[in-house]
């Protein structure tokens, strides 16, 4: 009798693990939707669209791209935190909202680290230090010297606190020890850009969207933020080759799924990642939009960085004194 109630159990266990090795081979089944924690049109919907058109490719299934903007990213990462962990909801995120947010905000809904299984990177997006074209600034060497000439001349531009840019200039004010204001602008990147072309900013630290003004005689990149040269714009050095040393920010955007989703769902979505990552399409796609395709693409980087960024950032915010909202 022992032995065939030990036998019926086996017989259950396997029966069970061939179900769920089954159901993860069949693994999407059905649509899976994207949600991406931004408005259309900006850089993190943009990513996330590329992405999911590779990965519907890959695993013979739509990927649809849900957008939940709102809160600085905080709506559409808390719902991808709270789906079901069966791999047919994904987040598209930016670095905001898992390495600066946090530590921005007094109620969040999510954690960064325990809400979330990463997947991959999807993309990298260095940023660039750049003045006017008319600036006798030329290089990051001389925009120093005249800083601490002149304390609280020079000033920089950003669409807000907690922005990449913001937090980039911060860290580089913080590295030197210069003096520079910081001024706010709600109309966007455009408007920051005329300001820096009409010389009502000295300085700004912009996204690759900058680059065909630079390109076009308007704006002079003085460095980039990336550790190495970016294949964006390979004549201009790095913050670490301008004197700036271990200087790295990287606008990043990864792919991250319900914490307790199968892991072999989650190696299937890395695998597919990968793969999108390699295609000759997407690399040509993502120089029209200013992105870098990652050199390391698994969750286990993420993670990693999600790690480290945080704690970076933490410490810079707890630094400025910046109130949480």
């Amino acid at each position: 009798m022992v032995k065939l109630r030990l036998l019926n159990v086996l017989v259950i266990f396997y029966a069970a693990l061939g179900g769920a090795v089954a159901a993860a081979q069949e693994y999407p089944a059905r649509p899976v939707r994207m949600i991406v924690a931004n408005a259309p049109g900006g850089p993190t919907d943009a990513a996330a669209r590329v992405i999911a058109q590779g990965l519907g490719d890959e695993l013979k299934q739509a990927f649809v791209v849900e957008n939940r903007a709102g809160a600085g990213g905080i709506i559409g990462t808390q719902a991808a935190a709270g789906a079901a962990p069966d791999g047919y909801t994904v987040l598209l995120s930016a670095s905001g909202p898992l390495v600066v947010t946090p530590y921005m905000r007094k109620t969040l809904g999510y954690d960064p680290v325990a809400s979330f299984a990463p997947v991959g990177f999807a993309a990298h997006s260095p940023l660039f230090l750049v003045v006017p074209a008319t600036s006798k600034i030329t290089t990051v060497g001389q925009l120093m010297s005249e800083a601490r000439a002149n304390p609280g001349k020079l000033n920089y531009g950003t669409a807000g606190i907690g922005t990449p840019p913001f937090m980039s200039a911060e860290l580089f004010k913080r590295a030197t020890g210069l003096n520079i204001k910081h001024v706010s602008y709600s109309g966007g990147q455009s408007q920051i850009h005329v300001a820096l072309m009409t010389g009502e900013l000295d300085m700004l630290f912009d996204s690759p969207s900058g680059l065909p003004l630079v390109k076009g005689g308007k704006l002079r990149a003085l460095a980039v933020t990336s550790p190495e040269r970016s294949e964006l714009s390979p004549e201009t050095p790095t913050m670490i080759e301008a004197g700036i040393a271990d200087f790295q920010v990287n606008a990043w955007y990864a792919l991250l799924v319900p914490a307790a989703t199968p892991p072999s769902v989650r190696n299937k979505l890395s695998e597919a990642l990968s793969r999108v990552l390699k295609s000759a399409v997407v690399r040509e796609r993502y120089k029209t939009l200013g992105f870098e395709v990652p050199k390391e693409s698994g969750g286990v980087e993420v993670a990693k960085v999600i790690q480290t960024e945080g704690a970076r950032w933490k410490g810079l915010i707890e630094s400025l004194g910046l109130p949480k909202e």
